[in-house]
């Protein structure tokens, strides 16, 4: 029986040894085969940078796609931050701004691990100016929306506040055109609070007048009013007489008049006319002179006087080439031609205006002008083209979830 149980102990030395070289064989493999993975993901990595620096982009992303997954193979940590940074820069010199927060986002979270400051500034610069540029394009609200507030989730603990203010005020201004006051405003308000905390005066002036165009847009003048002047005052301080001042003046007359007020409504316009004229802004001159015709035609009665300051108004805009001012002169004197009873002029009025809207993709004064010519069947007794202009000006409130003055 000895020789059995020697030949057993030998035979389990013997596995033991075996397994031995078997397993660092294995790791050997492993080895290499991360080694050749990291050499293939910096290949991949340069690549697609010298792709990147000839302005091949779709190309450097495929590179750079493939790099990323060989570092994400071998969990290399530095390189995953390297490739997501290069992607970040490629994705967005193709107009794909998300995925190219998402892979900055990625790279920034590696360079904080390590500490990479230059790496984290870097970034973060890059970052802004896909923000900044993405800003400036015309994008559909709902993408917009979910382009800034991925972003403000993303890198809220990240960036500023002054740029943390600017996000929340971009993401109210969304709000506002979707038709959404109630978010737009706490939007405003949040940055408006940003604005102030950290002493920006300009941002916090433009926030409290964009709350002001809100407030206005619901039919809420008293609020309306009350940021006007907040605005004002700030504007006075810090600034020369400028457009803006008169802008402020204007829209508080404006608002003034909504809540009754006319006489006193009066004065504030007509300063603003002034102001815009000491200036020479021509488009504000214009929107002033329009404005003090709908007192005289709203407030006084007084159609001529009316058309007078409309036909004045019209001349400037179209001296300088301002469509919107033009439309809204147009809209203005077709509603008087149809008071006096003119409807032939009413009429053409009315579809010079709505041309105008409809080019300049004014939605709500496209509807309004479409609900004028309703009106304007509807007093000739023409129910039918009344009905057919009706249903198309609810159509475009509804599309374009308009909302009207309380």
């Amino acid at each position: 029986m000895l020789p059995l149980q020697f030949n057993l102990k030998l035979y389990i030395k013997y596995f033991i040894i075996l397994s031995s070289i078997i397993i660092i064989s294995s790791l050997i493999n492993i080895a290499k085969a991360e080694i050749d993975d990291t050499q293939k993901a910096a290949n991949l990595l340069n690549e697609g940078r010298m792709l990147y620096k000839k302005g091949d982009f779709k190309e450097a992303v495929v590179k750079l796609e493939d790099s990323l997954m060989f570092f994400k193979r071998i969990d290399n940590k530095r390189g995953i931050g390297a490739a997501s940074a290069m992607l970040g820069a490629s994705y967005s010199r193709l107009g794909k701004y998300s995925k190219s927060l998402e892979c900055y986002a990625e790279a920034l979270e590696i360079f904080k691990l390590f500490g990479f400051k230059g790496g984290e500034e870097e970034v973060l610069k890059e970052v802004k100016r896909v923000f900044n540029t993405y800003s400036s394009q015309d994008n559909s609200f709902p993408k917009m929306l979910e382009f800034y507030e991925y972003y403000l989730n993303t890198f809220r603990t990240k960036i500023n506040k002054q740029d943390e203010g600017k996000v929340l005020a971009n993401i109210g201004t969304v709000y506002k055109q979707i038709g959404n006051c109630v978010k737009a405003i706490t939007y405003y308000a949040q940055a408006r609070e940003i604005f102030k905390n950290i002493s920006n005066s300009d941002l916090e002036l433009s926030t409290l007048a964009q709350l002001a165009d809100v407030f206005s847009e619901i039919g809420d003048y008293q609020n309306a009013l009350s940021y006007y002047e907040k605005a004002l005052e700030i504007n006075t301080k810090i600034h020369k007489q400028n457009d803006h001042e008169g802008y402020l003046v204007l829209n508080m007359g404006v608002a003034l008049k909504k809540l009754g007020n006319w006489m006193e409504a009066l004065k504030y316009i007509q300063r603003a006319r002034e102001i815009f004229k000491a200036i020479d802004c021509k488009s504000g001159e214009g929107m002033a002179i329009l404005n003090i015709g709908t007192i005289y035609a709203d407030c006084l009665a007084d159609t001529q006087e009316a058309l007078k300051h409309a036909e004045q108004a019209l001349k400037i805009h179209r001296s300088i080439g301002e469509k919107y001012g033009k439309g809204l002169d147009l809209q203005f004197m077709g509603g008087l031609y149809m008071r006096k009873g003119d409807y032939q002029k009413s009429l053409e009025y009315f579809e010079y205006a709505l041309d105008i809207f409809r080019d300049t993709g004014a939605k709500k004064l496209e509807g309004e002008t479409l609900e004028r010519l309703g009106l304007l069947y509807n007093n000739q007794g023409d129910n039918q083209k009344a009905l057919k202009y009706f249903e198309a000006a609810i159509k475009i409130y509804e599309t374009n979830k308009i909302i009207f003055d309380a």
